[in-house]
C-alpha cells in the first residue's frame, strides 16, 4: 500500500467501509508508514489523509476505536518524523494511548519554544512530561524514552548558541534533577548493557537445503547462465583458485578473456550458496526478526563487502520464511567493486524483497548518512567473510560505527561476523574489535554448517566449519 492508495481509500470510504479496510489491512498499513520515504510529494499525501479524516466528522467512539486510533499514531509519528508540529498537535488531541500520547506532547513541549531562554527554564517540565511516558500498566517504555531524550539533547538543541547548549548540558549533572527524574540518571549513565541481546542457539545438525524461493533466484540469475557456457571452459578448482582468486580477486577487472560480469558469475557459481547456508544458519537461529522486525521503525541492514548480495537475499528469505510475508526492510550494500554491487542490486529484485527502493549501494560505509537510518528499529552491521579482504579499512570501519554509537546510542546495534575457522585469517578481526569505543561480545562459536546446493540431493552433505560472532555496540 503507497501513500496514495490510502489517501484515495480514506477518501473514498465511508466510516464503516474504513474501519474494516484497516481491519483486514492492518499490516499493509503499517507498512506504508515504515516505507514512507519523507519528501515533499509523500509529505502532502500524509497532510491530505489528515484532512479527509478530519472532513469525516466521526462520533467520539468512532475516533476511539481501535482501527482509528492505529492510524491517528502512525501518523503523528510520522509528522513527528518530518518535524511537523502543527500535524503532530492535531493527531495528538485524537490519541487516547497514555504511552504515545505523553511521548508526542514531551516532544511538542519543546517544539512550541519561541526563546533560547526556555530551553533552560523549561528543561524540568520538559522531563517531568517525558518522565510520565515511561510506563503504562502492561509495557515498560524505558528504552524508548532514553532515545527521546537523546534526540532532544542532540538534534533538539542543535541550533541554539552554544552557550546554550553547554548549559542544557550541564543539567546532566545535576544530581538534584536526577533524583526528581531517575531518566535523567540513566540517560547520563549510560551503558551499553541497556541493549538488548540477541539470544542465539548453538548450531545443530540441520543441513541446509534452498528453498524452491531462493533456488529459483540462483538458477535466474547465475546458475544457468554458467552451465549454459560449460564454466566457460574452466574446471570447479580453476574457477575458484585462478579465475576468483579465492574470492579476492580485482572483480572489475576480468579475467583472462572473461567480463568482469562473467567473472562475478563464476563467483557466485562457486562461493554464493556456501556464504548464503551459513549466512541463514545464523539468522534463523537468532531472534532478530521476532525482536524488531515490524516493530516501531525498521531493521536497516548495512552489509560491509557485500559482494553479489548474499546475505541480503538470505535475511530476506528468513523473514519471509519466518513471518509469511514478503520481507521489507532497507538494505546497503557496501562494496569497491562496481560489477560486484550491479550483480548484488540484480539479485535482491525477487519475489521476497517485495520493495527495491529501499536498496541502496555504495563504495564506503561512510556514505549511508546517519539520515537513512534515523527510523531504524535496530541496525544490523553484516560482515560475511569480508576481514579476510587486505583492502577492507579496519580504522576507517571502527570510526564509522564509533560516531553511529554516539549517534544512535539507544537504537539497538548489533555486528555479525562470519568467516573461516581460520587464526591466520581472523586476526584482523581482533585487530578491528580492539578499536571499537563500546563492544559486548553476545555471542561467539566455532560450528560446522552442513548443506546441499541443490533442494533434491543425496549423499554426504559439503561442511564448511565457520567462526561466528554478534558484537553489539
Amino acid at each position: 500500500m503507497s501513500p496514495d492508495e490510502l489517501l484515495e481509500t480514506v477518501v473514498v470510504l465511508n466510516t464503516e467501509g474504513l474501519l474494516q479496510f484497516i481491519t483486514e489491512r492492518e499490516n499493509d498499513l503499517r507498512l506504508c508508514f515504515l516505507q514512507a520515504l519523507p519528501g515533499s510529494a509523500t509529505n502532502k499525501y500524509f497532510e491530505k489523509i489528515f484532512s479527509a479524516l478530519a472532513q469525516k466528522r466521526h462520533t467520539e467512539d468512532e475516533v476511539n476505536s481501535d482501527q482509528l486510533q492505529l492510524l491517528y499514531t502512525h501518523l503523528a509519528f510520522y509528522f513527528k518524523r518530518i518535524n511537523k508540529w502543527q500535524f503532530v498537535d492535531a493527531c495528538t488531541t485524537h490519541i487516547q494511548n497514555n504511552i504515545f500520547r505523553r511521548r508526542l506532547s514531551a516532544w511538542l513541549h519543546y517544539k512550541r519554544y519561541n526563546t533560547y531562554v526556555s530551553h533552560l527554564n523549561e528543561y524540568s517540565s520538559y522531563l517531568a512530561k517525558l518522565s510520565q511516558a515511561i510506563a503504562d500498566d502492561v509495557e515498560d517504555y524505558t528504552f524508548e524514552i532514553l532515545g527521546d531524550l537523546h534526540e532532544y539533547h542532540t538534534s533538539g538543541i542543535e541550533r541554539l548558541p552554544e552557550d546554550y547548549r553547554d548549559r542544557i548540558g550541564e543539567f546532566l549533572n545535576d544530581d538534584d534533577l536526577k533524583i526528581q527524574f531517575p531518566i535523567l540518571g540513566q540517560y547520563g549513565d549510560y551503558q551499553i548493557g541497556l541493549l538488548p541481546d540477541i539470544r542465539v542457539t548453538i548450531a545443530n545438525d540441520k543441513i541446509h537445503t534452498p528453498s524452491p524461493r531462493a533456488q529459483n533466484i540462483f538458477k535466474e540469475k547465475f546458475i544457468d547462465y554458467v552451465q549454459r557456457n560449460n564454466l566457460f571452459g574452466y574446471t570447479i578448482q580453476q574457477a575458484a583458485d585462478e579465475v576468483i582468486g579465492k574470492g579476492q580477486a580485482d572483480f572489475d577487472e576480468g579475467y583472462e578473456k572473461l567480463t568482469p560480469e562473467q567473472v562475478v558469475k563464476i563467483y557466485c557459481y562457486c562461493n554464493m550458496r556456501m556464504h548464503y547456508f551459513s549466512s541463514i544458519s545464523l539468522f534463523e537461529r537468532s531472534d532478530l526478526v521476532n525482536q524488531f522486525y515490524q516493530t516501531n521503525g525498521r531493521i536497516k541492514f548495512i552489509d560491509i563487502g557485500c559482494g553479489p548480495g548474499t546475505s541480503g537475499l538470505a535475511f530476506a528469505e528468513h523473514i519471509y520464511t519466518t513471518t509469511g510475508l514478503p520481507s521489507v526492510f532497507d538494505y546497503f550494500g557496501i562494496d569497491t567493486s562496481n560489477v560486484m554491487k550491479q550483480q548484488a542490486q540484480d539479485m535482491m529484485v525477487n519475489s521476497v524483497f517485495v520493495n527495491p527502493s529501499t536498496t541502496n549501494f555504495f563504495s564506503d560505509i561512510t556514505q549511508v548518512s546517519s539520515n537513512y537510518l534515523d527510523n531504524a528499529s535496530c541496525i544490523i552491521v553484516n560482515t560475511c567473510y569480508v576481514f579476510a579482504s587486505q583492502h577492507l579499512d579496519l580504522d576507517r570501519l571502527a570510526e564509522y560505527l564509533n560516531n553511529l554509537n554516539k549517534k544512535f546510542p539507544y537504537i539497538p546495534k548489533y555486528l555479525l561476523f562470519q568467516n573461516p575457522n581460520n587464526d591466520y585469517v581472523n586476526r584482523r578481526y581482533f585487530e578491528f574489535r580492539e578499536l571499537l569505543d563500546q563492544k559486548e561480545v553476545i555471542y561467539s562459536q566455532k560450528e560446522k554448517i552442513f548443506y546441499y546446493n541443490q533442494p533434491k540431493q543425496y549423499g554426504e552433505p559439503k561442511n564448511r566449519i565457520v567462526f561466528f560472532e554478534i558484537l553489539k555496540f
